[in-house]
């Protein structure tokens, strides 16, 4: 089990980088990388979301790092709970530095509200039955005030508080509260993991609107499974699962 202060224990920084994901897998392909490796910059030419989509962010103003783990006792169909840790760990986080409302949106990105606070990317290396290592990038809106295009749909921590801050500083503690839930799964104490990611998942045991095969439909979101796919409640009481892409969020 991994201490919680070796997260970051290997930091390195750079100032500018295609992605910083991208360049821990060529890392991990060239040196020795310890876990808990932090590939940190100040700026992101080439960021990117989930499944192919884009990650933009202002130079020095938010927290943009990749963590190198090496979960291999993580049996492979539980997977998607190194996402529910890191989501955890995250909107914990956001919560203690007073913003208390955040949520997880599925499957793992930060919101406030309508706004996006905070993005997630994690690439999973596979040997055989197991996961080799994992990447797990992270881009958090700390000091950006202008978001242009995405303005209406991306927020800050300070905007939301009013505030400039530290970025490192933010970075040391954010990391503190990843490494805990790490350790956590670890322990395989999944109980835990799921009440943590279910009590601050957005839209959890309410309907909402999605839209789903190009139509706005109503639904209630019961539950995210172990295979980590969404679990809705149709008006007629059917249950439906749904993987990413597969339909959107209207917030």
């Amino acid at each position: 089990m991994i201490d919680r202060q070796i997260f970051g224990g290997q930091l390195i920084e750079i100032d500018e980088v295609d992605s910083t994901n991208l360049r821990a897998q060529e890392l991990l392909k060239n040196q020795k990388v310890v876990e808990g490796a932090v590939i940190a910059s100040n700026f992101q030419t080439n960021g990117r979301g989930q499944i192919g989509t884009s990650w933009f962010a202002e130079k020095g103003q938010n927290l943009l790092f990749s963590l190198v783990l090496f979960p291999s006792q993580l049996p492979l169909e539980r997977q998607f709970y190194l996402s529910k840790v890191i989501a955890v760990g995250i909107v914990t986080f956001i919560h203690e530095i007073g913003i208390p409302c955040a949520k997880i949106k599925w499957p793992n990105d930060i919101y406030v509200g309508s706004k996006k606070v905070c993005g997630v990317l994690i690439e999973n290396n596979l040997r055989g039955y197991r996961i080799e290592s994992s990447i797990v990038g992270v881009g958090l809106n700390v000091n950006q005030e202008d978001f242009g295009i995405f303005g209406e749909s991306a927020s800050s921590l300070k905007l939301l508080l009013g505030q400039d801050f530290n970025r490192n500083g933010l970075r040391s503690m954010l990391l503190l509260q990843l490494a805990y839930w790490y350790n956590m799964l670890m322990k395989g104490d999944y109980s835990e993991i799921d009440s943590m990611y279910h009590q601050n998942l957005l839209y959890s045991n309410q309907w909402a609107e999605f839209e789903i095969n190009n139509r706005r439909l109503l639904r209630k979101v019961i539950e995210v499974n172990p295979q980590g796919l969404l679990c809705l409640e149709s008006e007629t009481g059917q249950i439906e699962t749904y993987g990413m892409k597969q339909l959107k969020f209207i917030i």
